[in-house]
């Protein structure tokens, strides 16, 4: 009896043992987040509600509930979880930093009129992530707050966005982005391609930084992000595919970013450069991987660049070939005939790269067989006579007259 009773106990407490550890192991679907947030998730929906900032856990993961049970590789002791989308209700005023670090499975986020700021890696790793809105109240995006977001093609940043952090956007698949008139910061390698042991899986997508007219701190050309007044240039998109880029008089400074990488960092469809002689500096790393420059076509005489202050790592650019005193000279090739009736096209291209289109007016008819009639049309030409024709033919029309009268 005493033997029975005694295995009875054993296996009861085994039980109750084996409980408490599947029940450490599985997510608990409620709870909170620090002392103003509380989570629920249901099925693949993870709802956020309450009052004010976000915890920041500093980087410390154990203090997100849902950290292990996103992540598909790694805590095999604990059930996983398939987080698809995230809705944070209003009320919430951040979203905290890494509080969604590497959540694979993450395509879309819904944040709430009231959110201020994104903290720093926030969404930083979640590779499926597609979709996401900017409240017009956001003034702040973090450091890495989308950086691995490779499936986030699109966005439309808001109008009241004050900073944007180092690698905010960094190895995403946005290919162009508007910088509104109220940004005041945008901290270096915000939007640059980052190749570090990372060549394998990303390539440089972004192709365009476009910037509101209104913004008082930065504008660009063609593409390019400039400071206001254009003298210095801070970042050439390194995805766009153009093979030659003509940097504008005016510009003194080409820059680099406190990380070492400068603006043309990375940028290898770019074949053909041309200087103006208003340059003065290169800064450090600024033509770091530009691994296809050939050519750079300096406007300066030999003396005048050599007066250029160039920093370190810049060797693919002073490896290139460099042609001083470049004036443009222009070879037309017609890409479209004009005729007696549609204007034409040609294509100026100089051999620094660059090129400009003109319209080619409309011709004359031609009529290489003397028919009066044209050889491209087919119309029939009227002819303009000359005065000794036209007296000839009223003398002919006289005797005709007088012949059939009398």
């Amino acid at each position: 009896m005493k033997k029975t009773l005694k295995v009875f106990l054993v296996s009861a407490l085994l039980a109750v043992l084996l409980t408490f550890c599947a029940s450490a192991k599985d997510f608990e679907r409620t709870g909170t987040y620090g002392d103003n947030i509380r989570y629920e998730f249901d099925g693949e929906v993870l709802t956020l509600s309450g009052t004010g900032r976000m915890m920041n856990n500093y980087g410390d993961m154990e203090k997100i509930p849902w950290f292990a049970h996103t992540r598909k590789d790694e805590h095999e002791d604990v059930e996983k979880i398939t987080l698809k989308k995230v809705i944070i209700e209003e009320g919430v005023t951040s979203v905290a930093e890494y509080l969604f670090y590497e959540c694979s499975d993450l395509e879309e986020v819904v944040l709430p009129e009231g959110i201020i700021s994104l903290d720093g890696g926030c969404f930083l790793g979640c590779t499926s992530l597609e979709k996401i809105n900017f409240p017009t109240t956001l003034e702040y995006i973090g450091i890495y707050t989308f950086d691995m977001c490779e499936s986030l093609k699109e966005i439309e940043l808001s109008g009241n966005i004050k900073e944007i952090g180092m690698f905010a956007f960094c190895n995403t698949g946005i290919k162009n982005i508007k910088i509104p008139a109220s940004v005041e910061v945008i901290s270096d390698l915000a939007f640059n391609f980052f190749n570090d042991d990372l060549s394998d899986k990303y390539t440089a997508v972004i192709e365009n930084i476009f910037v509101d007219e209104e913004n008082e701190n930065y504008c660009d050309i063609d593409g390019v992000l400039f400071n206001k007044d254009k003298s210095k240039l801070i970042t050439y998109p390194h995805g766009n595919k153009r093979t030659s880029y003509i940097i504008p008089e005016g510009t003194e400074i080409l820059s680099t970013s406190s990380y070492g990488l400068g603006a043309f960092y990375y940028s290898k469809n770019l074949e053909t450069l041309v200087v103006p002689a208003s340059l003065k500096t290169i800064e450090g790393a600024v033509f770091y991987d530009c691994t296809s420059l050939k050519d750079v076509y300096y406007c300066g005489t030999e003396e005048e660049w050599n007066d250029i202050f160039i920093d370190y790592y810049n060797d693919n650019l002073l490896d290139a070939t460099i042609h001083f005193k470049h004036i443009h000279r222009y070879k037309e090739e017609i890409i479209t005939e004009a005729t007696c009736k549609d204007e034409g096209e040609s294509l100026f291209v100089c051999e620094c790269g660059d090129s400009y289109r003109k319209t080619v007016s409309i011709t004359d008819h031609r009529d290489a067989n003397n028919d009066k009639v044209c050889d491209i049309c087919n119309e029939k030409l009227k002819v303009n006579k000359t005065l000794f024709e036209i007296i000839l033919a009223f003398i002919y029309a006289v005797l005709n007259f007088f012949e059939r009268v009398f």
